[in-house]
């Protein structure tokens, strides 16, 4: 069996999925997706991928394509988000509501674990000021820096900030309102950080907790504790406020 493999970008992947579509080929692999003993290289093409978009977009709407996006920095493979795309081009308008099919409602499922996760982690971003910069160390469980970069470049347009994904060595730099994503290894040593920030964060927190409606059950479960390790103000009880939580 043929496969396509893209470059990992989001336009390399509309460019294989395009291909697939076309040439009647189910496997689409991504960089780090094993070889196999056939395989094409795809061009990433950016017309290509937006006459791609505009196809799809024009049969099924909008959500299609977000939730296609949503799903890939999710993880899904390309055989499961070619399949979608097929089933896309069926039903069209219809696919929103096709639940009986396992391709959509994984995509479905990924898509929304996805915005989760990033709506999440822009919550839970501690930002310290290295620098001119303020800088945020994350370990997302899913690849959704484009998502969080573009929020926090919206939110803060007057500052130069920097979201930094340990786990993929990935970085958003965020400044004048827009975001690029860079290639941030992780630090081989301890940084020193303003402490004045997080000292802030932590003052914030003792003032605002009411200890009559401590509800420990609940905050773990909106403050996930995979989140805690970047927080510097104390996610649980007790005296401890290095930020690494209980």
């Amino acid at each position: 069996m043929t496969g396509l493999r893209h470059d990992g970008t989001f336009d390399g992947l509309l460019c294989a999925l395009d291909e697939a579509l076309l040439s009647g080929l189910t496997r689409v692999l991504a960089p780090e997706d094993p070889p196999l003993f056939l395989e094409e290289a795809v061009r990433t093409d950016g017309g290509r991928a937006r006459r791609f978009t505009a196809r799809l977009v024009a049969a099924s709407g909008t959500e299609a394509v977000r939730r296609l996006w949503l799903a890939s920095l999710a993880g899904a493979s390309g055989d499961l988000l070619s399949a979608y795309c097929r089933r896309a081009f069926v039903l069209g308008r219809a696919l929103a509501d096709d639940h009986g099919q396992d391709e959509v409602r994984q995509v479905h499922r990924l898509a929304r674990a996805a915005s989760v996760e990033a709506h999440r982690l822009a919550g839970f971003l501690r930002f310290a000021r290295r620098g001119e910069v303020w800088y945020a160390p994350c370990e997302p469980d899913f690849a959704v820096l484009p998502i969080v970069g573009n929020h926090i470049a919206r939110r803060f347009p007057d500052s130069n900030r920097i979201v930094h994904d340990l786990r993929r060595e990935r970085a958003a730099l965020c400044r004048d309102g827009r975001f690029t994503l860079i290639p941030l290894a992780r630090p081989t040593s301890a940084v020193e950080d303003d402490e004045a920030f997080p000292r802030l964060w932590r003052t914030y927190f003792r003032a605002v907790t009411n200890e009559a409606r401590r509800n420990e059950v609940l905050q773990r479960s909106r403050m996930p504790r995979r989140y805690w390790e970047h927080l510097v103000e104390e996610p649980e009880g007790g005296d401890d406020v290095s930020g690494k939580g209980c």
